[in-house]
């Protein structure tokens, strides 16, 4: 099952992906939750440099992650992170802790996220699990997850992929209870 289909059955949460949208585009704004991942460097446009900042402003909760995670340091992982860095002042990457809300919300992890797609591939020029998920803490608050676990591949499999699923779910559920305290809208 791939990852909108088990949100649907598993959550009974209507979930739907919609693709291709446009990290300049006013739609965004209404996304509470926004996936982006790359496997090729990019740059933002200044449009979409605001459009992504009033997103975080607003209380999205974005989750970035790379789709070549077997590459250490591609330009994808410093692309996504350079994103975060041009479009919110004073934020920091740091661990998420295992006793965050993230991974309790939903279903309960315990130790470590789960291994993705990050070690495993003939490609691999890395040969370590990485045990945790690299939050990005703005304004008091977890606004987005940067993953070098490679999830999304781990997702599109048929078959052994029900802890990634259950991580990707509680990514989604997060983003929907999560408290915004103060963020402006």
């Amino acid at each position: 099952m791939n990852l909108t289909s088990t949100m649907n059955l598993w959550t009974r949460i209507e979930t739907k992906i919609d693709n291709h949208l446009f990290l300049s585009s006013p739609r965004l704004l209404q996304m509470p939750f926004v996936y982006v991942t790359t496997a090729d460097a990019f740059e933002l446009s200044e449009t979409e440099k605001k459009n992504v900042k009033k997103f975080f402003d607003n209380g999205g909760f974005m989750v970035l992650e790379t789709a070549t995670p077997q590459i250490e340091n591609n330009q994808a992982r410093a692309s996504l992170k350079e994103m975060i860095r041009e479009t919110l002042d004073h934020a920091r990457f740091e661990p998420i802790p295992m006793d965050h809300h993230l991974f309790h919300c939903f279903f309960d992890f315990e130790g470590k996220p789960p291994q993705g797609a990050e070690i495993g591939s003939s490609r691999s020029s890395i040969n370590k699990t990485i045990h945790y998920l690299e939050g990005v803490w703005y304004k008091g608050r977890l606004a987005a997850v940067y993953s070098d676990k490679g999830y999304i591949v781990k997702w599109t499999d048929l078959t052994n992929n029900f802890p990634q699923l259950k991580m990707g779910i509680n990514m989604i559920v997060y983003s929907l209870i999560q408290d915004v305290g103060n963020a402006p809208k």
